[in-house]
């Protein structure tokens, strides 16, 4: 089935989107992520996401790194699997010490602890500093920039108050979402790219009109049709963006 990344089905529910996501999150749950010849084990701590249902953190671990060139920065780590698969694929940048340290920042505690265990699981614990915080917070006292930032960023505009759970799915108003837009470039490299995990179930008519109130656009650089048991599931696809100043 050929299906339009660049727009959003109708009749999505999202209920079920948060009923989905939040399967099985209050237990330890093992995966092994076959990873361009890596696999990685992964353990998913209590009240961090990750959903085999919905393979969007399989397909960012898969083609983010291809992306990747010099010091990196992923915001949302979660669990860990995209920077971990960064670090591995990508380990000839820690044996010429570019730069230091891949960053990973997620706001909810659990998460980087999660990281945190994971990235020592695959012995990549010393490639990658896990930090809490919202989006750049972290950072904005910190003289630190980067060749490529990278969020999978909660595809669905949230109400005003989200749980620290379903953060992970649901951006209140988006405003997470225009801070990254509006702050990304000022830790960019020269010639640093500004990379966005999203999907065709994001709202993106009001995505592309904060690109647009902030100056930019995005340019669509990947996406895979990768349908999960739902409603208008087979509708569904995961895209990877660059979000360009025009």
């Amino acid at each position: 089935m050929e299906v339009n990344p660049n727009i959003t089905p109708k009749g999505i529910s999202l209920e079920e989107i948060r009923e989905i996501a939040k399967r099985n999150s209050d237990e330890v749950r093992l995966f092994k992520i076959d990873c361009r010849g890596h696999k990685i084990p992964i353990v998913a701590l209590p009240g961090v996401y990750f959903s085999e249902n919905f393979g969007d953190s399989q397909y960012f671990a898969e083609k983010v790194p291809d992306f990747v060139n010099g010091r990196f920065l992923e915001i949302g780590a979660g669990t860990g699997i995209v920077v971990i698969a960064t670090a591995l694929k990508n380990g000839e940048y820690f044996i010429k010490n570019l730069g230091g340290p891949y960053v990973a920042i997620d706001i909810n505690p659990q998460a980087v602890k999660n990281a945190i265990i994971n990235a020592m699981i695959n012995d990549v614990g010393d490639a990658i500093d896990v930090i809490e915080g919202d989006v750049f917070d972290p950072l904005s006292c910190v003289e630190d920039k980067f060749d490529r930032i990278f969020w999978a960023h909660p595809f669905h505009r949230g109400s005003t108050y989200e749980d620290i759970f379903q953060r992970a799915c649901f951006d209140p108003l988006f405003q997470g979402l225009k801070k990254y837009v509006k702050d990304g470039y000022r830790l960019l490299n020269k010639g640093g790219k500004l990379l966005l995990g999203s999907g065709n179930f994001a709202d993106l008519d009001e995505m592309r009109k904060i690109m647009n109130k902030y100056g930019c656009a995005m340019n669509l650089l990947d996406y895979i049709h990768r349908p999960f048991n739902g409603k208008c599931g087979e509708l569904n696809t995961y895209n990877i963006y660059e979000i360009r100043r025009k």
